[in-house]
Parts: structure tokens; C-alpha cells; sequence
């Protein structure tokens, strides 16, 4: 049992992030307005995340900081690099949508990484064999003497019989994906996927005043704290305080930038011992394959490796099934991969099986003997699909698996009063499963897996790469034989190969993402073009027609202006991992400027066209991708550029660069200005 602090409900469930900021270019230009200022993208290497301003020296081309001090606003770690003289404890998290892993490492012993097996919850009191618990929370009643406390369940200690157990809220993070899990698998998936979560999550969230993200921080937040007790009694670190320690957490390489922003949002929300950066998530394929190519280091098995051999990745998880193809930039002195096809998935996750199989259930036994099942104080319908969910579900391998009668294997169905129904193979209070029945319920999703496959396979001859020289298939569902069976007749010679230990390959990869000298990503490949609007003159002969509607008149200057794309990043370019990438800016701000005046929302907006447009209006295919607010109020007037209108009025010029740095889960924002370098202090995608 733990207890959860109500937040002061600053985060709705289906906001992005705490606050809403207008558009930038959305108004006439006037002080604080984006103007057009731009030089080709300034690519900076080895950038660390924040600096000291007297450590840092700034050219049109580098940036070199040392630090990790920013001014104005939130301070962000910088990326500590390896002294083998300290020692510092990894853990990962993997947070999965129907089970959750968590598994540690030290950096003094990066080939040993150790999986928490212990768990509270009456089930599974004393074994030490359980890799995951389910992702389920239970809360208890609010007390009357403390309404801000409230006691929770978590994993195994949610009994069979609890009522309310909240569930697959980890989907709640990515509202925004509704359509996209109800297209995955077509007609009915968001019953499947979306009401499975919400069906009981929305009454619980109006009772105990919560929302999806403290929902998430209660479950992660009792996750860690076990590991942290358990990790002390295996390792005897009685001074677990003063050790240093990193936190990483997994996320779906799918996700939108905002579910990924509610899950940093989550972590931080934990009240773990550890502050969590954007550069501390790893996207879970990414996880998996590092995992993947150590566990076959390991074994002296990547000396067949070469430069240039290409690799997918498929993780089939519980929610979601995430793909990504890499292809080995370097063998020596370590492994190294660089992401080749962009990142595909879909919610096809096993946890749609079982929900196959209720909805069979359903069909056969009638809505009333279904009540019936799931009444209070009754364990039957929990009790029958445990038994689907771990003897039916992971060993079933092909529909032609049966006895003469048809027959794949059988359900207990005692506890509840169900008459014979030999039509139906129910006997006994027995239910007799068909492998058709069961062929039927695979299929869909795995259909829908064999074409996210071959996505990744086409993607890779498109780029005129070598073929493949192995799937990889990881996760729980890539345990499933009749996935891997269906994927090798689909892919013909291509194998299919599944590393040990393959449920528990993304927690174990994520403990790797910070460890020293292990397989390291290089390069992440750009999903979307990623570019800024800015406000430039209006040439009649130059630009469309259409321009003309579109024109507004610059307050300082007198000129018509028209919005126009400035593109930085295109789709499918590689994007290298410690490089960042400047957008230059410059705003125009009162002569008797206020400090407010010096706080600035710039937004970046992408476009998913293979030839993204030049003006914002064409297309129909611009969106914002993120409004960022920065604080430059550290800013003296000696670094203000000052300025005279035509009609003789002073202002004054603040040019500066929006820095982006590529991370494996996202990017992550800063500002520099005048050898300053100043932290993004609000997010909203």
C-alpha cells in the first residue's frame, strides 16, 4: 500500500503541458515579433545542455560550453561525461501500457545489469522470478481527517477481486492518438484500446481529483521507491544518498511530443531522489536494440558484424508495436548504429488479444452470464483470462495446432453457472478453444504487424541500403511463436531472431543508454520537416498571387510583410546525437523596454510533405510542433542592438539563437544570446 499527495490540479488530463501560449507569427509584427533573420542552420557539436556565461565562447558556427549554470528560469543538467574514478548507479524504467520493468546497472560494471524480481502483492509473496507487474493501480477511500492523502495499490497488490482498477492508463498520455488507435486495427479498436481505459478511469479521476499524469507519477513514483530498497539490500549501499544516480525512462518511439513531454512531466512529478531531463528518455526500440547487439557482444557473436549491415527492429509490446531500422555506422572501437528508417508503430499490442477474446467470450456466453463473471466479490472472469492471458495466448503458434476434433486447448470456466452449449464447446463448465477461434483473434493484429514489417523493410531498399541482415523481435508479444512464425513466412529470407530474455530487453537497453563504452545510437532519423515561420518583406513580382491576401504591415518600418517557411531539419535527414542545431532569431523590443519585455515565445512548426512549403497557407500541410517561452531578462542594454525607425523613434534589436539538440526521445531546447545562454523555461506542443 502507498499513499498518493493530491496535486493542486495545475495539469488537466488532456493538456499537453501547464500553459497556452498565443502563435508568434499569428499577429502584425510589433515589438517582441519574429522578424526575417535567418542564415543557413548552424550545426554545434558536443553540445552540452547549459553553461556558465564565462565559460562559454560562442562563433557562427560552434558553441563550446563547459558548464551547466544557465540563466533565467529552470536549470537543466548538463551530460556528465564517464570518470572512471566515480561510480554512478543507472536505473531504468521500463513503463509499459499492460506490465512495467525496472532494472539497474553501475557504470563501474556496464556488462552486468540486474533486473528488481522481488515485488510486493500476496500472489507473489516470496518468489523472486517476476520481470514485470502489471501496469494497474487501485485507489482507496479519501480520509476525512487528511482529503490529500489517499492510499493506493499498486502491480500485485491490486487483488482479482478489486473493483476500479484503473488500468491502460498509460495511454491516457497521448489523447491526441484516439483515431490512431482506433484505425490500427479497424472497426471496433476504440472500444478495444481507448474504453479499456477509460471506462473506469474517468469515474476514478472525478473521485479522487486526479488526472493521468499524477496517476503515473503514483505508479512510477511506488515503482522506483521498491527498486531503491531492493537495489540497498542487494548491493549493501547503506549510503544509497550520496551515490550518484541517473534515472531513465522508456517511451513509444511513436508517441507525440506531448505525451512524451506528460511523461517527463510524470517522472518529475514521482518525487524520485533524481531530476529527470529530456535526455534522459530512450525510445523503447532504441532500448531494445541496444540491449539486442550487447546481449550478442556478449556471446562472441558480433564478430560477424559489418559496417553497413542493416538491422529492423520490431517491439511488440502490450499497447503499442514499435519498429525501427538501424544500420552499423562502426565496429571498433565500439558498436556503433545510426537510425536509418524513421520510427513506425502502431497500437497493435497484445494486450488487443485479450480483448479479442473477451469480445468471444461475450459473443458466446451473452451479456447476461458476463455480469455474471465480472459480479463483485466474483474472481471467475479475472481467473479465466489469466488463463488465456498465460497458457493460451503465449504458446499458441499456428490455427493447424489442433486435435481431430478441432480442439487447440481449453478454459475452466467453474464458478460460474454455464449451461452445455456443444455448438459453442462449452462442456462441463469447460470452454474447448478452436484454433480458428484463436486464428481469428491473432490475425488482425498481426496483419497490421506484417505491414509495419515490410514498411521498414521497403524503407530501407528505398534508401538503396543493403537488405536486412536480421529482424530482431523483442518485447512481450515478440515472444508470441505465431508472430515470429507468420513474420518468417512473410519475410521469406530474412531471419527472425529473438534474444533471450526478450521481455525484458527494453528495461535492460534502457540501463544501457547511459552506460560508458557500451553500443551507442549515433544518429536519429528526422521524422518530419521542422522549420519557423517569419514575417519577410512583400515583393509583388516575386511571390504568388495568393501572397497578397496575406499581407500585414510592419509597425517600425512601414513595409508590408507576408509569412513565409524557413525550413532547418527535412524529413528522413540524419540528425547526429550531441549536435544541435541553431535557429536564429531576432525580435524587436521598446526603447524604454520593460523586463518583461525580454520573455519570448517562438514557436517551430513541421510539416510531414516530402517537399514541405514555402508558405504557411499551401498545402494545408503546416502545424505547430512547439511553443517555447524563454527568459532573456539576464540581458544587459549593452547587449541590445539599438535602432531607429523611419520616423526617427528608437528601438531596439535582440538577436539570439534557439538551440535544439537531438536527443533519442525528442529534443530539447535552450537559448544563447550574446555569449549568454539562457533555459526554454515553459514547453507547449
Amino acid at each position: 500500500m502507498s499513499k498518493s499527495t493530491l496535486s493542486s490540479g495545475e495539469f488537466s488530463m488532456h493538456e499537453g503541458t501547464q500553459a497556452s501560449f498565443a502563435q508568434v507569427n499569428s499577429r502584425p509584427p510589433s515589438f517582441g515579433v519574429t522578424k526575417s533573420s535567418f542564415q543557413s542552420p548552424t550545426t554545434v557539436f558536443g553540445m552540452p545542455k547549459a553553461a556558465k556565461p564565462s565559460e562559454t565562447s560562442f562563433t557562427a558556427s560552434k558553441i563550446s560550453c563547459t558548464s551547466k549554470t544557465v540563466l533565467g528560469g529552470l536549470q537543466t543538467t548538463t551530460r556528465r561525461k564517464f570518470d572512471p574514478v566515480d561510480d554512478k548507479l543507472i536505473i531504468g524504467l521500463d513503463f509499459g501500457t499492460t506490465y512495467t520493468g525496472i532494472a539497474y546497472g553501475f557504470t563501474s560494471d556496464p556488462s552486468t545489469i540486474t533486473v528488481i524480481k522481488e515485488w510486493p502483492g500476496k500472489s507473489v509473496r516470496g518468489r523472486n522470478d517476476i520481470v514485470k507487474i502489471p501496469t494497474v493501480i487501485k485507489y482507496g477511500e479519501m480520509k476525512d481527517d487528511d482529503p490529500e492523502i489517499i492510499d493506493f495499490d499498486w502491480g500485485y497488490e491490486v487483488s482479482d477481486k478489486a473493483k476500479d482498477v484503473i488500468r491502460g492508463f498509460k495511454l491516457g498520455l497521448d489523447p491526441k492518438k484516439r483515431k490512431f488507435y482506433a484505425a490500427a486495427v479497424g472497426i471496433g479498436a476504440e472500444d478495444d484500446i481507448i474504453h479499456y481505459h477509460e471506462q473506469t478511469t474517468s469515474e476514478e479521476l472525478n473521485r479522487i481529483f486526479k488526472n493521468t499524469v499524477d496517476i503515473v507519477a503514483d505508479f512510477i513514483g511506488a515503482v522506483y521507491k521498491h527498486a531503491m530498497t531492493k537495489i540497498r539490500e542487494r548491493e549493501l549501499l547503506f549510503a544509497m544518498e550520496s551515490i550518484q544516480k541517473q534515472f531513465v525512462l522508456t517511451v513509444p518511439a511513436i508517441w507525440s511530443d506531448m505525451a512524451k513531454n506528460a511523461t517527463l512531466r510524470a517522472a518529475r512529478q514521482a518525487h524520485a531522489d533524481i531530476l529527470v531531463n529530456p535526455e534522459d528518455m530512450v525510445t523503447e526500440p532504441e532500448a531494445a536494440a541496444l540491449y539486442t547487439f550487447q546481449f550478442y557482444q556478449k556471446r562472441g557473436l558480433s564478430g560477424s558484424v559489418r559496417i553497413g549491415d542493416v538491422f529492423v527492429l520490431c517491439d511488440a509490446g502490450g499497447g503499442t508495436v514499435d519498429l525501427i531500422s538501424y544500420q552499423v555506422a562502426a565496429v571498433r572501437p565500439k558498436l556503433q548504429l545510426k537510425e536509418v528508417v524513421k520510427a513506425t508503430g502502431g497500437a497493435v499490442g497484445s494486450m488487443m488479444i485479450n480483448n479479442g477474446f473477451e469480445r468471444h467470450l461475450r459473443t458466446i456466453l451473452g451479456e447476461e452470464v458476463m455480469a455474471e463473471l465480472k459480479a463483485d466479490g466474483s474472481t471467475v472472469f479475472n481467473d479465466i483470462m489469466r488463463d488465456f492471458d498465460q497458457k493460451v495466448k503465449p504458446n499458441f503458434s499456428s490455427a493447424k495446432e489442433w486435435d481431430d476434433e478441432g480442439i487447440y486447448d481449453t478454459i475452466n470456466l467453474s464458478g460460474a453457472e454455464i449451461e452445455d452449449d456443444e455448438d459453442n464447446n462449452i462442456r462441463k463448465n469447460t470452454l474447448k478453444i478452436t484454433g480458428d477461434v484463436l486464428e481469428s483473434i491473432f490475425n488482425p493484429l498481426v496483419v497490421a504487424i506484417e505491414g509495419l514489417v515490410q514498411e521498414q523493410i521497403d524503407g530501407v531498399v528505398g534508401k538503396e541500403l543493403r537488405e536486412p541482415t536480421a529482424i530482431f523481435l523483442v518485447g512481450g508479444f515478440g515472444s508470441s511463436p505465431y508472430l515470429s512464425r507468420r513474420l518468417q513466412e512473410m519475410t521469406k529470407t530474412i531471419p527472425i531472431v529473438k534474444p533471450e530474455e526478450a521481455w525484458s530487453a527494453v528495461v535492460k537497453g534502457a540501463v544501457l543508454y547511459k552506460m560508458p563504452g557500451t553500443v551507442e545510437v549515433v544518429s536519429s532519423c528526422a521524422p518530419t520537416n521542422l522549420g519557423v515561420r517569419a514575417n519577410v518583406p512583400y515583393n509583388k513580382l516575386e511571390h504568388p498571387e495568393s501572397a497578397a491576401n496575406h499581407k500585414i504591415v510592419d509597425e517600425h518600418e512601414g513595409v508590408e510583410r507576408i509569412p513565409k517557411m524557413t525550413w532547418y531539419i527535412y524529413k528522413d535527414t540524419e540528425l547526429k546525437r550531441n549536435d544541435a542545431i541553431c535557429f536564429p532569431f531576432f525580435r524587436d523590443i521598446p526603447f524604454d523596454y520593460r523586463p518583461d519585455n525580454l520573455v519570448f515565445e517562438d514557436e517551430l512548426e513541421e510539416s510531414d510533405e516530402d517537399i514541405p512549403p514555402m508558405f504557411p497557407w499551401e498545402k494545408q500541410g503546416v502545424r505547430k510542433k512547439v511553443v517555447l517561452k524563454s527568459d532573456l531578462r539576464g540581458l544587459s542594454v549593452d547587449d541590445l542592438e539599438e535602432r531607429e525607425g523611419p520616423d526617427g523613434s528608437k528601438y531596439y534589436s535582440v538577436h539570439y539563437n534557439l538551440v535544439v539538440s537531438i536527443e533519442s526521445a525528442g529534443m530539447e531546447f535552450y537559448v544563447e544570446c550574446k555569449d549568454k545562454m539562457f533555459s526554454v523555461t515553459d514547453v507547449d506542443y
